[in-house]
């Protein structure tokens, strides 16, 4: 047909026609788009709070380093929070720069991709690829999860008319015998229902409901435990650097991996380059947590500090404390953690911390994740030996012990009470003596998973994500460091995991939190071993008197 005589306008409005109806047909046949989005970098967050966390991932983003492992991936920007202390060398800059650590995580790898990003250099100092390791979830990934359980029949049939809404912000969880026992993005929405909790757990890698278990609670009516997805009342407060009784070190509480330690020293030779608390693993059983402390104020379900970091005199040194609360702790399934770091003049130092519940069960073990990473008289060089069969065995590879896992089951010690030594190849060196139940603090005893690995940046330098599994007894996290390779007079970390079992029945209460404030009534299970210097003669101390008033 000509086209002859008509207005030139008449020739488009075909072609114009089909172009309008295929991007409507698109509207219906096109995949959501957060699966095919990130193909050319990761999906950033949209709600950020400040100019610095928007300018630090848009840095990130877009640096070629980090789309190496971002390209043609469905990765998210979970997190942007402020680099307080924890650092890589690569990103020593941090110390007096204002850095940002930005956390995308790859769906389908299973993986974190960390940026450290420096605003003053506008640049991207290093980036870290911890494999298995997952970043707290950002808000929209929060209110997804929430979405799908109360989306699911089954949750729907039980809660009948309840309000639409749950009652914590989703928190990292796994479930045995499931897609979420390992290796997958899964969070527990929990919903109270007065005398038992109802757990949905949400798959967010395929956004599905996995399945749905109870729990037995006590009623707590008119308990308000913090369920808003909420930023920290002031962030993060900057380190501080002291020197007292012999010990020069820093000490700020991190983004999510609660108070942390660095560059002590003792009489100026270096000891640890950094000591801190990853994450509590919390076992039910067969479902649990995986909870982290810290300041930071995006990304994730976090539980804050409360009250100032606080420094405590004790008999013959000090001690640096920080309590960790949910809101409406005292009620059941709000949490109360507390670190504890105990620096003497003669050298010794413990790393210390407890857990006061009240759990979302009655049956639930305590495992803190702590990682310490020695540096005796300088980061390389040291060797850790373990006492077995009456004497010293120096460890030539990465190792986990006990030997034999169980739940409970104990390491050897010597007669002195000690488990391993850590030494430099000058003779300067500290025994370690786990808990017994011989501190004074009513601790009955770490039952401890002792980790000695090679350091790696990737591994722990930068903060954390959850690693592990709360409840795949003796899969807890840190083996996933544990690779075979050499320990042998070189730079080792750390990771020491003490078991505590819930008793919430009197009057041997354990773990547990009778009433919270304005009158607490509280029964924590204390953890956490001595260094001894080993210049010191070995010696026995027995039964240590009470340092310190209890909470």
């Amino acid at each position: 047909m000509s086209n002859v005589g008509r207005p030139t306008w008449f020739r488009w409005l075909f072609p114009v026609a089909c172009l309008i109806a295929a991007l409507a047909l698109l509207q219906f046949v096109a995949p959501d788009a957060a699966v095919v989005r990130g193909k050319g970098s990761a999906l950033p967050i949209s709600d950020l709070q400040s100019d610095d966390q928007m300018e630090a991932q848009a840095i990130a983003v877009v640096d070629e380093a980090v789309r190496a492992y971002t390209d043609g991936t469905r990765a998210e920007v979970f997190a942007v929070m402020p680099v307080v202390t924890d650092y890589t060398e690569r990103a020593a800059a941090c110390a007096t720069d204002n850095c940002w650590q930005v956390n995308i995580y790859d769906l389908d790898a299973d993986a974190t991709i960390a940026a450290l990003v420096s605003l003053d250099q506008d640049a991207v100092l290093d980036v870290l690829y911890m494999p298995h390791m997952q970043p707290y979830l950002p808000k929209r990934l929060s209110d997804r999860a929430v979405e799908i359980a109360l989306a699911a029949p089954e949750v729907a049939q039980v809660l009948g008319d309840r309000p639409l809404a749950a009652d914590w912000t989703p928190m990292p969880a796994n479930l045995v015998n499931s897609v979420c026992e390992s290796g997958r993005l899964c969070v527990a929405a929990l919903f109270d229902l007065e005398d038992y909790l109802l757990w949905a757990f949400v798959d967010l890698k395929t956004e599905t409901l996995v399945d749905i278990s109870w729990t037995a609670i006590d009623p707590d009516p008119g308990i308000d435990r913090g369920a808003d997805f909420k930023l920290a009342q002031r962030g993060c407060d900057p380190p501080v650097t002291i020197t007292q009784d012999g010990w020069t070190l820093t000490y700020a509480v991190a983004g999510s991996d609660g108070l942390a330690i660095t560059n002590a020293s003792y009489n100026g030779m270096e000891v640890l380059t950094r000591a801190k608390l990853v994450q509590w693993n919390v076992d039910y059983g067969t479902s649990g947590f995986r909870d982290s402390t810290g300041c930071d104020g995006n990304g994730g379900f976090l539980i804050w500090p409360y009250g100032d970091t606080a420094i405590v005199t004790l008999d013959g040194g000090f001690e640096i404390r920080q309590d960790f609360r949910m809101g409406g702790w005292g009620g059941g399934c709000a949490y109360r953690y507390e670190q504890r770091y105990q620096f003497y003049a003669d050298g010794r130092f413990r790393v210390k911390q407890g857990a006061f519940g009240k759990g979302c069960n009655n049956n639930g073990i305590y495992r803190p994740l702590v990682r310490i990473d020695m540096a005796v008289d300088g980061d390389e060089g040291d060797t850790v030996s373990q006492w077995a069969n009456d004497e010293w065995s120096p460890l030539l590879t990465e190792a986990v012990m006990p030997d034999v896992p169980g739940p409970f089951t104990l390491n050897e010690t010597s007669p002195e009470g000690y488990a391993w030594r850590i030494d430099d190849a000058n003779g300067a060196g500290y025994y370690i003596e786990p808990g017994r139940g011989q501190f004074g603090d009513e601790g009955r005893g770490d039952n401890e998973y002792f980790y000695v690995v090679q350091h790696k940046p990737s591994e722990g330098d930068a903060d954390m994500g959850a690693i592990g599994y709360c409840c795949s007894e003796p899969f807890h996290g840190p083996e996933e460091f544990v690779n075979g390779e050499s320990v042998d007079s070189t730079n080792v970390v750390l990771w020491y995991v003490p078991q505590s079992q819930t008793v919430p029945t009197a009057p041997d209460y354990y773990c547990w939190t009778v009433s919270g404030e304005p009158n607490p009534e509280t029964y924590p299970c204390w953890t956490g071993p001595m260094f001894h210097p080993i210049a010191e003669e070995p010696q026995s101390f027995g039964l240590y008197i009470p340092l310190v008033a209890k909470p």
